[in-house]
Order: structure tokens, then C-alpha cells, then sequence
């Protein structure tokens, strides 16, 4: 599992986390200081798709990040987890 939770780290980070911080990037348009952290909760399923992502916590008080980052989350294409551990539930923080 810890095999599979280092390989998990590294895809988010080369594929899909530039695209999540466009979501503190367009709430700073409206906001003079965006600043805090994002909880995402999400199940990846046994084919690597994500389901049921939704917000943890959300320090930076703006409603519009969380819902952005989980809507991201909501359509990452993600390694698939080892057959007995399917669906995998996990968290990702995300912060700025």
C-alpha cells in the first residue's frame, strides 16, 4: 500500500495539481488575500475514477475554492488501487 500511496502522490502532482491551484487563482480575483487549506475528500474506485468528492474543511472560509477543488477531484483519472483495497477512500489537502 505504501507503494501504491507514493505512486498516487506523484501522478497527482504531475498531472492535476497546477489545474487545482487555478482554483485559489480565481478566487483571488475577488478576494484581496486567499490564503488557508482545503480538505478534499474522495472514494477512488477499483477502475481508477474518483467518486463522491466533497469538501472536508475549508480554513479559507471561501465557498467557491471548495467547491472548485472538488469538483476537479471529482474528475480525476487516478492509478487504480490495489484490487483489495478498492474502493479506496482518501484526503488531500490543498493549500495557498
Amino acid at each position: 500500500m505504501d507503494m501504491y500511496a507514493a505512486r498516487l502522490r506523484r501522478f497527482i502532482r504531475t498531472y492535476y495539481m497546477r489545474r487545482a491551484g487555478s482554483c485559489f487563482d480565481m478566487a483571488s480575483r475577488n478576494h484581496d488575500s486567499v490564503s488557508g487549506r482545503v480538505v478534499i475528500g474522495f472514494e477512488i474506485q477499483a477502475d481508477g475514477t474518483v467518486h463522491d468528492s466533497s469538501v472536508v474543511s475549508n480554513s479559507t472560509h471561501i465557498d467557491t475554492i471548495g467547491a472548485c477543488l472538488a469538483s476537479q477531484v471529482g474528475r480525476w483519472r487516478l492509478p487504480p488501487p490495489p484490487a483489495d483495497n478498492a474502493p479506496l477512500a482518501m484526503s488531500m489537502p490543498f493549500s495557498r
